[in-house]
This record gives structure tokens, sequence and C-alpha cells, in this order.
């Protein structure tokens, strides 16, 4: 029985008692023999009745509160029916939400995969007819199609200068493609860094000295490293190329290299534009452009640094950069001193 209606019978009774008592208190009154009977009913009638009328406003006060009780719980259930009601529809939402997230998810995945796919089938494509202009230009220059004037091998020059850029961008979406296939292969051998960081700066020295930038080297006696060294060349000329494409004329480049804590590591600093917080966390995906360098209109196709952060990884090192906006920028790229692996030839399951 509900709270309100059991307050209200009870109320009711009591009110019937009341009245039964008056009721007894009168008969007594009238029939009791003497005054001082009559006297006494009349007091306990009255003492009676006042109790009765006491639990009676009692149960008027408690019927009240149980009725405002009653409300109360009607609707905080209420309010609970409607919490739960929208819980129950953010879960839903929710979780169509996480399902449309996956296929989309998915969707990316297998457009990536078909766009490296894409990429790597025409430059398979590309690579021979590049290959075999390379080839004939070569022998024009060489005169075996008879003897060139001055200009003739002017323009044969330049013909050959951007095919052999061709081949390399070919050769890079190559490199890539392999690096996401996980099938990036190292051909490893004792390495001599002092080597091959001397070979690096002396094969730049001339584009620095076009632009005027002082290209400074100090190197520390090495052990050799067990490491692929044309990889490793790679990596090398490609910071040391960047720093003097990004120091602007009568700057400085220094190229350091040394053993640091079971580590060889070789840091390339420049003068140059430096490279914004932002950019410097997108600066090693692929086909990834700093602002300066695109409003800069400086040519680059934003493979080099993701290539040498694979090559890096793959030989157990790492690949860092501090710099600031106007402050010029260095690189860093620590090797382990320790072999890579046992075998000569190492298959390097690379992140994509």
């Amino acid at each position: 029985m509900p709270r309100a209606t059991h307050s209200t019978s009870l109320r009711r009774r009591l009110e019937a008692a009341s009245a039964a008592v008056g009721a007894v208190s009168v008969a007594v009154c009238i029939l009791a023999p003497s005054t001082a009977l009559k006297a006494a009913a009349a007091a306990v009638a009255i003492a009676v009745v006042a109790g009765l009328w006491i639990l009676l406003r009692q149960a008027a006060l408690l019927s009240g509160s149980l009725v405002d009780s009653d409300a109360r719980l009607r609707a905080v259930a209420a309010e609970q029916e409607a919490l739960l009601a929208a819980e129950r529809e953010a879960r839903t939402e929710a979780e169509s939400a996480r399902k449309t997230l996956l296929e989309e998810n998915q969707q990316l995945h297998d457009l990536d995969r078909m766009k490296d796919d894409f990429v790597a089938a025409v430059s398979h494509e590309l690579r021979t007819p590049l290959t075999s202009i390379t080839g004939y230009l070569e022998l024009v220059l060489d005169g075996e199609a008879g003897a060139l004037n001055a200009e003739q091998i002017q323009f044969l020059g330049v013909a050959q200068r951007n095919t052999g850029r061709l081949l390399r961008l070919v050769g890079d979406l190559l490199f890539v493609a392999r690096v996401e296939a996980g099938k990036m292969a190292l051909d490893t051998s004792p390495v001599d860094l002092h080597t091959l960081v001397f070979e690096s700066v002396e094969a730049a020295s001339l584009g620095a000295e076009a632009k005027e930038i002082e290209l400074l080297l100090s190197t520390d006696a090495i052990d050799p490293i067990e490491a692929d060294p044309a990889r490793l060349a790679q990596v090398i000329d490609n910071l040391v190329s960047n720093a003097i494409k990004f120091t602007p004329r009568g700057g400085r480049v220094e190229v350091r290299s040394f053993a640091e804590g079971g580590y060889a590591v070789v840091e390339v600093g420049d003068t140059g534009m430096g490279i914004s917080a932002e950019d410097q966390a997108q600066l090693f995906e692929r086909f990834f452009r700093t602002e300066s360098a695109t409003s800069s209109a400086i040519q680059g196709t934003g493979l080099g640094l993701a290539i040498a952060k694979a090559i890096v990884e793959a030989h157990g090192g790492e690949i860092l950069v501090e710099s600031q906006v106007g402050s010029g920028t260095t690189f860093r790229v620590t090797l382990p001193l320790g072999a890579v692996a046992s075998p000569e030839r190492v298959a390097v399951q690379a992140a994509s």
C-alpha cells in the first residue's frame, strides 16, 4: 500500500476512535451514580480525546511529509530514468562513431597502400627508360656519335643533369616503397665513419663555395662501426646538402663526428633559416616540406629526411633535430658502436 494511502487510513481510524471515546464518556457521565464518578469519567474522556487529537495531528503531519517524500522519490526516479536513457543513447552514438572511424581508417589505409603500389609501379616503369637515356647521353658526350661543339656539349650536359635528378627521385620513391613494405635491406660491413664524413664534406665543398658558405669539418677517432656504407653515406650526404641548401649566402655549416657513451655521433649544424616547432613535428614524414622551404621556392621532394630516418633506425640508431627560426638547425645522428646484426645482408622490417 502506498505510504500516503496508509497515512490517510490511520487518520480515519484515529478520528473514529476519538468519536467512540467521546460517546463512551457521555454514556458514563449519564449512568454514573455519583457526581465524583461523573467528574472522573469526564476527566478521563477529555485526556483520551486530547491524546487522540495529538496523535491525529501527528498523523496529518506525517501524511504530508510522506506525500512530499513520495513526490521527491518519484522525481528522483524519473531523473535517474532520464539519465539512464541519455547514457544508453550516448553509448549507442559512441559505438556508431567508433565503427565509422574504424571504417574510415581502413579506407585511408587501403588508399595509402594503393598509392604506394602505384608509385612503386610507375617508378619501376620510369627507371628503365631513364637509365637508357642516361646511357645514350653519356655515349654522345663521349663523342661516340661524332664531334660536338661547345654549345651542344652544354645542352647535353643540362639534359644529363636533369636525367640524373629524375633517376635519383625514382630511386627515392622505390626506396620508400621498400621501406613501407618492410623489404629494405642493409649490406653491412665494418665502416670507417671518419672516411664517410670526409668524403661527404669534400663532395659538397663546391656547392658551399658557390654560395660563399664556410664548410667546416671536425672529426675524432672512432672505432669502425658495423653498417651499410652506401646507405649511411646517403644519410650524411642528405644532411650536409640540406644544410648548404637552407643556409643563406655567407653562412656557415659545420660537420662533426665523435664517439659518445657507446655511440658514434654525427652532427650537422648550420646558420640557416631554422625550422619552426610545428614543422619539426612533421619533419621526418614522407613528402613533407617546411613552410619556409615552400615560401622560399627551395627545390626538394620531401623524401630525403624520411629516408634518412628509416636508414638510421634500421641501423639501430636515432636521428634528432634542434632548431629555432632564424638561428639555424642542428641534426644529430647516433649509431651504436657494436654490430647491427650477424648476417652480412639484413632484411629490416621498417614501421610505416
